[in-house]
């Protein structure tokens, strides 16, 4: 539904859905993932940076959800081998 303000539309992605609304007004992109709770709403200037923010928190909480947390910034360090030779 728009109001002449704002648009609105969704994204899917790895079968979460984002509800997305761009205000004319303000230029602003705001969306919320309802099937993800707690999560705080994405806010950015462009679709682009929305997409790419929606991917990232959806992409976590899978991680998260499944304990695989395998994002690509951050280094996975292997753990300190035993030295004492036991």
């Amino acid at each position: 539904m728009e109001d002449g303000k704002t648009k609105k539309m969704t994204m899917d992605y790895k079968g979460y859905t984002a509800d997305v609304e761009w205000d004319k007004e303000s230029g602003h992109i705001t969306g919320s993932i309802p099937k993800i709770k707690h999560t705080p709403e994405i806010t950015a200037k462009t679709l682009p940076e929305v997409s790419k923010e929606f991917q990232r928190v959806v992409d976590d909480h899978i991680a998260q959800t499944t304990g695989s947390f395998k994002r690509a910034d951050i280094t996975q360090k292997p753990a300190p081998q035993d030295k004492s030779g036991k």
